[in-house]
């Protein structure tokens, strides 16, 4: 898909029909995360694969935003000192949500959940942060962007050359 039309189609999808991404798209979405740019090559991020019902369950249990999605990519980073771990995993995040997209796995990237639920059913040690979930799945019928999706300001509201 030719970028530009990409980056213009991808929404967040928030109802999926539960039907699970399969292995061979869940590898491509993987390995866009992994060849992501990082700092100094760092690579800090690291990624939990939740496509089993047990799993999935436990995830629900600490999110009240999993809208029936069967396949779900926890990102963490590990809290190396380094001043760009945060970044890095969000650009490795993006990465990700961009090539469900390419693959027409739909899918949201989430920020409400319970961190400590997260850890203690998935054992995510405590040097690493968790940065989202990104729930990914096939939309229900029917299922449209938002009307705010399609509401964005105008280049000269959000960029300026030489000064504020």
């Amino acid at each position: 898909m030719e970028y530009n039309d990409l980056i213009k189609e991808r929404y967040s999808c928030r109802c999926f029909d539960g039907t699970p991404v399969p292995q061979d798209k869940l590898q491509k979405i993987l390995e866009a995360g992994r060849i992501a740019p990082t700092g100094h090559n760092g690579q800090p991020q690291r990624i939990l694969v939740l496509n089993d019902p047990e799993s999935i369950a436990k995830m629900e249990g600490c999110t009240p935003c999993h809208y029936g999605a069967q396949t779900a990519l926890i990102c963490c980073y590990e809290k190396t000192g380094e001043p760009t771990v945060h970044e890095d995993a969000a650009i490795v995040m993006t990465h990700m949500m961009l090539e469900c997209t390419n693959e027409g796995v739909d899918n949201v990237w989430i920020r409400m959940f319970q961190v400590g639920g997260l850890r203690e059913h998935f054992n995510i040690p405590q040097n690493y942060s968790v940065l989202g979930i990104l729930m990914m799945g096939k939309a229900v019928k029917g299922i449209k962007p938002a009307k705010m999706h399609w509401d964005k300001k105008a280049l000269e509201e959000t960029v300026f050359y030489g000064k504020f």
